[in-house]
């Protein structure tokens, strides 16, 4: 049995099962621990498993509760009374009895027994029990299923696909007119985009088609939000920039070709030649502003001399470059307004397809199952019956990662909350109880709806309601780190330093206790900020014409990092000491955290492999970018189809055959042979390959995918890996 760990004094008030908690804790101060061991109290003082409910945010968070848990349970059952005497003044408990200590070990058979388990669970996951114990409160279809994020895009794709070609063929005047106006600002990856992006926040878009708002209405208000007449069309601003003052820019033109051009630029023949236009646009711009990306007037279009003599003309010029720079950004901000109603247009369609289809197939995703629940629970007639049968078998509510819940979700937590806490119920003999912990620190799921200003109202609103009822709350900080060493801690401390501008994200009251100490007394640790590494010119590669568009150049910033960095550790393995552990370090030791997998992350793992460095490789692969995938899939798909010569061209430059081609050798194999297939002509012309293909069509036609790609690898593995790289092991 591990030795348990001495809870700090916050940690042994954190977890005493007589009050409502809410915690604030810090990065690595020990949160699962404080809610494993809540948990357990409220089985020690003589809760129900049944009545206990835990909220976590995602599966793994709910999975490392569970198992630390019934770890801890387990190892009772066999254990010492003296080894369980100091586990339970571990927990927070003074001393324990003989009573006690059977009621201890006893604990991990009754949370085993009871029908369903410890109810350790995501939100999305309470939701779904909800809604398939009331079905029918709820407007639902009995015996639902729930879509993953992976079918819910595949559904929102193939609807989206449908609208297009459904639109092209029969499509109503107002939505024909907005795909138009759509798919005319990018090409189908941007569609894709730009539909998904609004898609992706359904809350929002939903809350638009429930006011019943039109496209028009949109339109009206982004333009009183931007302050644009209502009246104002991309075509009206057009025409006023067109309108000008022929006989007031004649004039000034003569006065500005007595010194013309001026700084390389003849503004006096432009404003003589846009006179006699009808379509102005273009060249007003080309007098008045430079040739840039951004809209930047010139500083002067005359000299200091011609500014004395002409004040009239300085002041002309200096109106009329305000009054067009005015309709140029009011007509941008037109153009994106319109663009946006376009996008709403398309948006709403593809969103009340889905809903249409879901309904049908009688599915929900995860945002149906958030709505429908705090629907079920705030506002349909049956909710005050639910929640009273709700109420009768719970009396503990645990909620991990507050910080990312989302305002829907709070709906939940707060009717189930404060149900109980009316005392609706059945009577209970001991104190119902919420414990709360986050960090608005570390809110991250905005994209999924998360608000971090939720988590500071919704513990406003927990402690008054709590209160109210003439019951206490506990508000606790866990600032004490057990994972990172002082050295770490005070860099992160001078990265957010008090009264600076990195805290404005914070409310003045969440300032208390920001500051982060360490449990690791002694143990060493270092931050070093390395300084920006920025991209070289390039001067190798003698025909840039040859060089492939897709690789990062070998001098560029993200290279020449990931060079440094596997070079830096390949330094320290064997020669840089870790003082902590009184060794030198090995590659196990090192661990490499990066934003996003993007470049940089297969980067590093190639330039790492090069310096000769052990790595782990990729955490997470998607197959089909991979070029031995690739390579795989276009033999397979020439072996169903002997006549796909583009499959057979992929797989004769790959190293799946006995002798790849370069591009001259499969151009001169490929040029000039009329209707002749290409496999035709591989059998003429490259034997070697051609047998090896033969054999590969036999084994197609006699074995399952699994054998035939294991052929290939049998005979080719040590070629791909030579051609491709070690990261094709992966």
């Amino acid at each position: 049995m591990t030795k348990p760990l001495t809870p700090t004094l916050d940690q042994s008030r954190a977890v005493d099962p007589r009050h409502s908690v809410w915690v604030t804790a810090n990065a690595g101060s020990g949160k699962t621990h404080v809610l494993v061991e809540r948990v357990i109290r409220l089985l020690l003082e003589g809760a129900e498993p049944s009545a206990i409910l835990c909220i976590t945010f995602t599966k793994a968070a709910a999975a490392e509760m569970s198992s630390r848990l019934y770890e801890r349970l387990a190892s009772w059952v066999s254990c010492t009374d003296q080894e369980l005497d100091q586990a339970l003044v571990a927990c927070g408990i003074s001393m324990g009895d003989a009573v006690l200590r059977i009621r201890a070990r006893r604990l991990f058979t009754l949370v085993l027994e009871t029908p369903g388990g410890l109810k350790i669970q995501t939100i999305h996951a309470l939701c779904e029990r909800l809604l398939q114990l009331f079905p029918v409160e709820a407007g639902i279809a009995p015996g639902f299923r729930v879509l993953d994020d992976r079918q819910t895009e595949a559904l929102r794709k193939e609807t989206q696909s449908l609208i297009l070609a459904d639109a092209r063929r029969n499509g109503g005047p107002v939505l024909t007119a907005a795909l138009a106006h759509v798919t005319a600002q990018g090409n189908r990856v941007d569609f894709d985009n730009l539909v998904s992006s609004v898609l992706s926040t359904p809350q929002n878009l939903k809350a638009l088609l429930a006011s019943k708002i039109t496209s028009e209405d949109l339109s009206l208000l982004l333009k009183d939000a931007m302050n644009i007449a209502l009246g104002d069309t991309s075509q009206t601003l057009a025409e006023k920039l067109n309108v000008i003052d022929e006989a007031a820019y004649r004039h000034h033109a003569q006065v500005l070709a007595q010194k013309a051009p001026f700084r390389k630029h003849d503004a006096a023949s432009l404003m003589t030649k846009v006179v006699s236009e009808t379509e102005r646009s273009a060249t007003l711009k080309s007098i008045f502003f430079k040739k840039t990306k951004e809209l930047e007037a010139r500083k002067s279009l005359m000299s200091a001399e011609l500014q004395k003599n002409f004040p009239t003309t300085k002041e002309f010029l200096e109106q009329e470059c305000a009054r067009i720079t005015l309709l140029i950004q009011e007509s941008d901000v037109l153009k994106r307004i319109e663009a946006t109603t376009s996008l709403f247009t398309v948006a709403a369609e593809v969103s009340k397809t889905i809903e249409t289809k879901k309904r049908k197939l009688g599915v929900y995703d995860f945002d149906d199952l958030i709505a429908c629940t705090a629907n079920l629970l705030n506002q349909s007639q049956a909710a005050q019956w639910i929640l009273y049968k709700l109420d009768s078998g719970l009396s503990h509510i645990l909620l991990d990662e507050a910080q990312d819940t989302s305002p829907a979700q709070w709906k939940i937590i707060q009717a189930l909350a404060e149900e109980f806490f009316a005392g609706a119920g059945r009577p209970m003999n001991f104190e119902r109880t919420v414990f709360v912990v986050g960090d608005r620190k570390q809110s991250i799921y905005s994209f999924q709806g998360a608000d971090a200003a939720s988590f500071a109202l919704a513990r406003q609103r927990f402690v008054d309601f709590i209160s109210a009822q003439g019951k206490a709350t506990a508000e606790i900080e866990l600032t004490i780190s057990y994972r990172s060493t002082q050295a770490v801690l005070e860099a992160v401390n001078k990265v957010f330093p008090a009264k600076l501008p990195m805290r404005l994200g914070f409310e003045q009251q969440d300032l208390t206790g920001q500051d982060h100490t360490t449990n690791r007394h002694g143990a060493y640790g270092r931050a070093e900020v390395w300084p920006l590494i920025g991209s070289l010119d390039e001067t190798e590669q003698a025909n840039h014409w040859l060089a492939p568009l897709d690789r990062e150049p070998s001098q560029s910033g993200k290279r020449r990092l990931s060079r440094l960095i596997a070079e830096t550790i390949k330094t320290w393995i064997g020669q840089r000491k870790l003082i902590s552990q009184d060794r030198v370090i090995v590659p196990g030791d090192i661990m490499i955290l990066l934003q996003s997998r993007g470049t940089l992350f297969s980067m590093l793992i190639a330039e790492l492999r090069k310096a000769g460095v052990p790595v782990a490789g990729a955490d997470r692969l998607k197959l089909q970018q991979s070029l031995a995938v690739q390579d795989l899939m276009a033999l397979a798909q020439w072996a169903l189809l002997p006549d796909d010569d583009y499959s057979l061209a992929c797989a004769l430059k790959s190293p799946c055959v006995p002798e790849p081609l370069d591009d001259a050798q499969l151009f001169s194999l490929s040029h000039d042979r009329g209707k002749v297939g290409l496999w035709r002509r591989v059998q003429q012309e490259s034997v070697h390959n051609a047998n090896w293909l033969v054999d590969l069509l036999n084994a197609a036609k006699q074995q399952g995918p699994f054998a035939f790609f294991s052929k290939i690898l049998t005979h080719h593995r040590k070629a791909m890996l030579q051609r491709l790289g070690p990261e094709a092991g992966d």
